[in-house]
């Protein structure tokens, strides 16, 4: 049976590493939030991209119609120069493809982020868990292997936190 110190010292482990599981939770549910978000982005931005390509591709049809009056045959090759070029606001077939790539690459580093503040907080839970029990038996070793494994769970949220995703 602990004394009074090591319950006092037990209690007080027990919440800071509920406190830090509180965190890392927090984070991963953000990173999960951006995840998601960045993939919706990504599929808008291929829905808008498709929708200008089959645009182009029509004005370059009408374009290349016999019979077809300069003056039109130069419009319709204009605009789809431009919707291929672009303009000021990123929306050319060009930037759309490059801003859905970069969405594409959040989501996919935020979603590695959340996997690992995921694994962080299964460190901190049976940390919790083995301490609870540790200080039931009074288990020193018990106790150091929770220590243990709550390290192992700061490392991996700071890790997840750099971006630095196992």
């Amino acid at each position: 049976m602990p004394d009074d110190t090591q319950a006092k010292s037990g209690a007080l482990l027990v919440g800071l590493f509920a406190v830090a599981l509180g965190l890392v939770h927090v984070s991963a549910a953000e990173a999960n939030r951006v995840s998601v978000l960045s993939a919706v982005d990504a599929a808008d931005l291929s829905g808008q991209l498709e929708a200008r390509m089959v645009r182009q591709e029509t004005l370059l049809a009408n374009a290349n119609m016999p019979g077809l009056d300069a003056d039109v045959r130069g419009n319709e090759l204009a605009e789809a120069m431009m919707l291929r070029q672009g303009d000021k606001n990123g929306n050319g077939i060009i930037q759309l493809q490059q801003r859905a790539q970069i969405a594409r690459e959040r989501a996919r580093d935020a979603g590695s982020r959340a996997k690992a503040y995921g694994t962080a907080e299964g460190a901190f839970q049976l940390a919790i868990l083995l301490l609870a029990v540790a200080f039931a038996h009074g288990d020193r070793r018990m106790r150091m292997g929770a220590v243990a494994l709550a390290g192992v769970g700061v490392v991996l949220a700071v890790l997840a936190g750099l971006g630095l995703a196992l």
